[in-house]
């Protein structure tokens, strides 16, 4: 593949860390498991059970079926082999989405560590990467913590965070 210059045009392709395993993190993520009967196939089923599978393939919330199984995005040998794909494919950089860094006691905190992981993957595969700041969590964040943060506050720590720990990075698109 062409080597990753950093010189613009740029290929980049998003990146969602919203997936976890009990495996790997304890739990089956949301995303696996979404309530929709319509979608779930599975009669008298509200859900996807990723621990069901009809035909050998675990029932989850997908359109198609990962080649991988169910995966968790804080599998670093997952994030390895997507970064290869990526590289080889001549993707230059990797657009994470960013719900910030505070808990709301649900998905968040595990799409923070995933973030985490995949950053140091991007970074062995000598990728680069960019941020995509998803605006939707702070007002869910907020009201979790009771109006204790205001929208304008929470956001500021988010990317006070970001400036500190990836935007100084070389890594960083700028």
């Amino acid at each position: 593949p062409p080597a990753v210059t950093g010189k613009f045009p740029m290929i980049a392709a998003h990146y969602v860390t919203w997936f976890q395993t009990p495996e790997i993190s304890g739990r089956y993520a949301f995303r696996w498991t979404l309530r929709n009967e319509e979608k779930s196939g599975v009669p008298g089923r509200d859900y996807f059970d990723p621990d069901h599978t009809i035909d050998g393939q675990a029932t989850i919330a997908s359109y198609q079926y990962p080649l991988t199984g169910p995966y968790d995005s804080c599998d670093k040998d997952l994030l390895r082999y997507h970064m290869a794909l990526m590289k080889m494919s001549g993707i230059d950089a990797v657009i994470i989405d960013f719900y910030g860094i505070h808990s709301d006691g649900g998905e968040y905190p595990y799409m923070l560590e995933s973030a985490k992981a995949l950053v140091e993957a991007i970074e062995e595969a000598g990728l680069k990467f960019l941020i995509c700041y998803e605006e939707q969590a702070v007002e869910k964040v907020v009201k979790h913590m009771g109006q204790k943060i205001s929208h304008a506050e929470k956001v500021r720590q988010d990317f006070l965070w970001l400036g500190s720990e990836w935007f100084r990075r070389a890594s960083y698109v700028k």
